[in-house]
């Protein structure tokens, strides 16, 4: 009975710190080690009170990171609390089932088919998943050069069961045992020399070229684009070629109104021979109470390149959908792609601008002090997996320029720096990555690996075989083309409580009545 308390209360305190607002990235190995050895040992029927207590302690951790209230984020927290309980529950079924290693896989192939499948069909996509926990390990980060986030969370999912099966759980023999280990360690091993390999002997950057952020307006003014002109202006004497707004810098009140703002957006490109890339919040033509959360790409010569309209706004956010094509330029300082805030949490998404060998993302974001800097850090991962840089500039939040390793180059946070300007030194050439040629290969192959256990389990061990090997294939071919079709989402339930609970015209200050004349 001692042994299970101490066990459920380190259960506790490293779930507290595993993930939310209080990440240590040791937490996330640690804490699936004593939630899963205490699922083992208690009988299914006590899985229930087991969740209770760890949706708990996802309410807490979650808290503000979710900004949501009262019922809506109960209901919220409780959904994702309970995607990320069902691997135990999998593994709970059948670690029993098989013997040697491959007892030990059902857990991390859940786990990795969880996070992928959630990622691919809920409207927030890859929020709470475990591989974001390891930001501050450098050497497991590059890992998603090659996996994306699927094989840091497989590495993380799988060290538990190891664990338990090496230290003698379920009656595993000495050669189990020592075989599970071993195999393990010598996968950590490649692990680590790979991406400390890659961090020693990555290419010295050849040129790079000088981009500043303007930090978001801290005070009230009757004319903010006033503020992002005069430091535009003083970026631009100061050495930068391309200047970046965070996302609605400007909010025209009507159509006409951002005629004119784009025009004199011209014309400070022009006059300072820059690349611009203003954004606006722009009341949409025809679709009353909704706006054009865009980014204006303009050139050194006053051209307008492209406008992007954000494709992923989050759930209750009345800016229009955009067409879920990232612009992509090509310039002196090498192939520049667009992007805004939340689209950065769709891996799929950003992998365009990986297959379109873009040097250096920009993108424009707007947060708040709950996931300041959780949510750059985030971000920071596409920069990894695809091999380009980035350069975030935010609103009420952290603004940062990380290299295609994830090392960060310069950073500024809204709530601690008082500078109205960012600058960055930013290599003007990516590079290739696995991942951005194969996408998610490892994660359809969890998925597929999952399915063979499966029915293995449910059918005699030949037409298991036979039966699995069938079901993969088709599912293999069902995700193929995952990283590039336009998911048809599930109605997740909190996106309509998010839609009813945030009111976006006051974090973003918009006024409550607009105009949608047309140009």
């Amino acid at each position: 009975m001692y042994n299970f308390l101490l066990t459920a209360v380190l259960a506790a305190v490293g779930i507290l710190f595993s993930n939310g607002r209080w990440i240590i990235p040791a937490a996330a190995w640690l804490a699936p080690v004593f939630l899963l050895r205490i699922t083992r040992m208690v009988k299914i029927r006590y899985l229930i009170p087991v969740f209770a207590v760890y949706t708990v302690l996802y309410l807490i951790i979650f808290t503000k990171v979710v900004p949501l209230t009262g019922i809506s984020y109960f209901l919220t927290v409780t959904a994702i609390a309970g995607t990320y309980f069902i691997p135990y529950v999998i593994d709970r079924i059948f670690c029993k089932r098989f013997t040697g290693v491959i007892s030990t896989l059902p857990f991390p192939l859940a786990w990795t088919a969880v996070e992928y499948v959630s990622a691919l069909f809920n409207p927030f996509g890859t929020w709470a998943s475990a591989a974001y926990t390891q930001f501050y390990v450098p050497s497991v980060l590059q890992t998603a050069s090659l996996t994306g986030l699927w094989g840091i969370v497989f590495l993380l999912a799988w060290f538990a069961p190891v664990v338990f099966t090496v230290t003698g759980g379920g009656n595993a023999s000495p050669q189990v045992q020592k075989k599970t280990g071993m195999l393990y360690a010598v996968l950590l091993a490649a692990v680590l020399c790979f991406g400390g390999a890659r961090l020693k002997f990555r290419p010295e950057a050849a040129q790079t070229v000088c981009i500043a952020g303007v930090n978001a307006l801290r005070e009230e003014t009757d004319s903010p684009a006033d503020y992002y002109f005069s430091n535009t202006e003083k970026a631009a004497a100061a050495g930068a070629k391309i200047v970046v707004w965070p996302e609605f810098a400007v909010k025209p009140a009507s159509r006409n109104d951002e005629a004119q703002f784009l025009e004199q957006c011209r014309a400070l490109a022009a006059d300072n021979e820059i690349y611009l890339a203003a954004t606006a919040g722009t009341p949409a033509a025809g679709e009353k109470g909704k706006y054009e959360n865009k980014i204006v790409m303009i050139g050194p010569d006053g051209t307008i390149l492209d406008t992007y309209l954000k494709s992923r706004p989050v759930p209750g956010e009345p800016s229009v959908r955009g067409s879920g094509r990232l612009p992509v330029f090509t310039t002196p300082y090498g192939n520049i792609g667009l992007a805004i805030c939340f689209d950065m949490d769709f891996p799929a998404l950003i992998r365009q601008a990986g297959k379109s060998r873009t040097d250096i993302l920009l993108v424009p974001g707007n947060d708040w002090k709950a996931i300041d800097p959780l949510h750059t850090q985030m971000a920071a991962f596409r920069a990894v997996e695809n091999g380009f840089s980035l350069v975030r500039i935010t609103g009420s939040g952290r603004s940062a320029a990380v290299d295609n390793r994830g090392e960060i180059l310069s950073q500024s946070d809204y709530f601690t720096t008082d500078s109205s300007l960012q600058f960055a030194q930013v290599p003007v050439k990516g590079g290739r990555t696995v991942y951005s040629t194969a996408g998610d290969y490892f994660a359809i192959l969890c998925i597929a690996a999952l399915c063979f256990l499966v029915f293995i389990f449910l059918k005699s061990k030949k037409r298991g075989i036979i039966t699995g090997l069938i079901i993969c294939t088709a599912a293999t071919g069902a995700f193929a083309d995952t990283n590039v079709h336009r998911t048809g989402e599930l109605s997740f339930f909190a996106a309509s409580t998010f839609a009813s609970q945030v009111d976006y015209r006051q974090k973003f200050e918009f006024p409550d009545n607009l105009t949608t004349d047309r140009i």
